[in-house]
């Protein structure tokens, strides 16, 4: 297989192994404040294909709200450095915006940028109606029947760590939307571990989401697995991400404290 092709498929998994890092750690109900984060808390995530790095993921939160209402915005950045640019440029940029009770979402923003693929669209959730309408710049539309409590793929972690402490054996699910496709996430907490990486030494949980609903590289590769580090406090911070897809290993690390 050309090394460019095995490269654009390890760029895809390192997006999805950042992505699900959000998308599939999903809680039952939200606390009360204060929030374990604050406007202005920044996240940084280098990823790995084997031991090479290929990518840096940036999350970051503040309350700029659209038309002065009271929100939590929360913004996603993932951009692969000079090496991985040369065989598979990416530059994509995910905001969410969910209610002052992070109990839904109100609008969520996509921007991709991989090699020579765009796509630009935006989500309304109108819970008064019962749907999500997405819209993207080239015209495309969908419209998805939508429940109340929905979450989208970025703010579901943020709802995660404002959510109780875990604990072994807890099965965590939750109704996730993006505006083209709609389903229940699922994820259980297997164990517990101590382990390292640039930002420190944690103790963490250890949390695997189920697989069987995932596409693209996971839904394509045998014996796909899964493994996501929080720690075992009040941040729920994930601190490390495993993944395993038929073109190897791919490993998201926190690099910094927020």
């Amino acid at each position: 297989m050309p090394r460019a092709v095995v490269i654009s498929w390890a760029m895809k998994t390192a997006i999805l192994c950042l992505a699900l890092l959000c998308a599939l750690l999903p809680a039952a109900a939200a606390r009360a404040d204060p929030m374990p984060f604050a406007p202005g808390e920044v996240l940084r995530y280098e990823v790995r294909w084997a031991a090479v790095p290929v990518a840096e993921t940036t999350l970051s939160v503040d309350r700029q709200c659209p038309d002065g209402i009271d929100c939590w915005r929360f913004r996603m950045d993932i951009r692969t450095n000079s090496f991985a640019d040369v065989f598979y440029k990416v530059r994509d940029r995910i905001v969410s915006v969910t209610d002052a009770g992070l109990t839904r979402t109100l609008t969520f923003d996509k921007k991709q940028k991989e090699g020579s693929y765009e796509r630009d669209y935006t989500v309304r959730y109108d819970y008064a109606a019962g749907q999500s309408i997405y819209k993207s710049v080239k015209g495309t539309e969908y419209i998805l029947p939508l429940a109340d409590g929905t979450l989208d793929p970025l703010s579901i972690y943020y709802h995660f760590r404002a959510s109780a402490p875990l604990s072994i054996g807890q099965v965590m699910t939750r109704q996730v939307n993006d505006g083209r496709n709609a389903a229940l996430a699922e994820a259980r907490v297997v164990g517990r571990e101590t382990v390292s990486v640039p930002a420190g030494t944690f103790e963490t949980f250890v949390v695997e989401p189920d697989m069987k609903n995932l596409g693209g590289v996971f839904k394509k590769s045998k014996d796909a697995s899964m493994k996501i580090w929080v720690t075992a406090d009040a941040r729920c911070l994930p601190v490390k991400v495993r993944s395993k897809v038929a073109v190897g290993w791919f490993t998201a690390e926190l690099t910094q404290l927020p």
